[in-house]
């Protein structure tokens, strides 16, 4: 199902307007390759230090964000902050911000040159200004008891959610570089997290019961790093996008077994997506974002077909599924006009309605925002200029 390119309503309304609360009308409507208009209304949750508040503003970009996540159960969401050197918690069901697991001396001052994550009692890394040494990244919740954070030294943060604490520093054996996204095997207890940045990326598998590693990958194979992986328990297997392979230099899906640790299916993407986020919808169908700036991709994970392919935006990252709209959420924050990588930047939160396989609207959004979780018809994307956008 090849899906034409479209120019949304809401970019004709423009981000500053929409901002102000333009209320614009849908100019595309429904048809074959396109489900009905949805307006969605958007709030906006503040955060400590959002907007930059000194100049010039800290290394890196700013605000410096990773992997959302809420807690189905609890309807507590969780946001790597590398800026504010920590988790942020914040109520999903109220929209408020309630604290920052890390920092135990208040919140950094950029004001000064040696502003840092230790100096406020953080263990961790914080943004350092670049990527491959930063944290907090992923974050794999163990039920409602327990946090996964991969930090920018090569290690694991383990947090007590009851007390919202660290409690633990897991290492990665042999890596250097940021531990980043990961995901969660409740059948086996078994955690599976990447470290993308070493020169032959790590998938270590560890036991969340015990916090101990007892398992790890060495994937000199793959040429681009690892992203996003999702557990599957009707497969009873993890999922793993891998942007680059040496064979499949597009990228691939990778079907991983959570007791062998062996690869048991590759399927390749094909076209030039180079896949980032992933997420699970109805039954088999995975939600995939690409690197490339002119794509996404819908697969049956059962058997790596291809069900839908869409071109109204690429340059995604982050992914999430809403059970109560039956809903996608894509954060294609390097998306452009033209399809073209070095066109002009136009980033959009990408919606799709997952039981006609239809693209529904692109919500503006802004550079570095490619975080985002959903909960209960809401969607969570952090904004640098705003703080967390809540769309519903």
């Amino acid at each position: 199902m090849a899906i034409r390119r479209v120019q949304s309503a809401w970019f004709a309304c423009g981000i500053a307007a929409l901002l102000a609360g333009c209320g614009a009308g849908n100019t595309n409507p429904p048809g074959p390759d396109r489900a009905p208009f949805v307006a969605f209304s958007t709030s906006y949750i503040g955060v400590p230090n959002v907007p930059v508040p000194v100049s010039p503003a800290p290394p890196g970009p700013y605000w410096s964000i990773d992997v959302g996540v809420v807690d189905q159960s609890t309807g507590i969401y969780y946001l790597a902050d590398k800026t504010n050197c920590g988790v942020d918690v914040f109520n999903a069901a109220t929209n408020t911000y309630i604290s920052t697991i890390g920092p135990s001396g208040g919140s950094p001052n950029f004001a000064s040159a040696t502003a840092s994550c230790a100096s406020i009692g953080s263990p961790f890394s914080g943004n350092t200004g670049s990527s491959s040494s930063s944290g907090p990244n992923g974050l794999v919740l163990i039920g409602s008891t327990k946090l996964y954070a991969g930090d920018g030294n090569g290690s694991v943060k383990v947090i007590d959610l009851a007390s919202r604490k660290v409690t633990k520093t897991l290492p990665i054996p042999t890596a250097k570089k940021r531990t980043d996204e990961g995901s969660y095997d409740p059948d086996d207890g078994i955690v599976l997290i990447a470290n993308d940045s070493e020169t032959a990326p790590l998938l270590t598998f560890i036991d969340a019961k015990t916090d101990t590693v007892i398992g790890q990958t060495v994937r000199s194979d793959a040429t681009g790093g690892m992203e996003a992986s999702i557990y599957i328990s009707a497969m009873h297997k993890f999922v793993q996008a891998v942007p680059a392979t040496k064979k499949n230099p597009t990228g691939e899906i990778d079907v991983i077994d959570p007791l062998t640790r062996a690869v048991s299916n590759v399927y390749p993407i094909g076209s030039t997506c180079g896949p980032t986020g992933i997420a699970l919808g109805l039954g088999t169908e995975l939600m995939i974002a690409c690197n490339d700036v002119g794509e996404m991709f819908m697969m049956d994970i059962s058997n790596g077909a291809i069900l839908a392919k869409y071109d109204q935006a690429g340059g995604g990252d982050g992914v999430s599924y809403d059970a109560r709209t039956n809903r996608f959420f894509v954060t294609n924050s390097n998306n452009t006009t033209n399809a073209v990588k070095s066109g002009p930047l136009a980033p959009e939160t990408s919606v799709i309605d997952a039981g006609s396989r239809l693209y529904i609207e692109g919500i503006p959004s802004e550079a570095h925002a490619h975080s985002v979780a959903t909960y209960n018809g809401k969607a969570f994307v952090p904004l640098p200029s705003h703080g967390v956008a809540v769309y519903q």
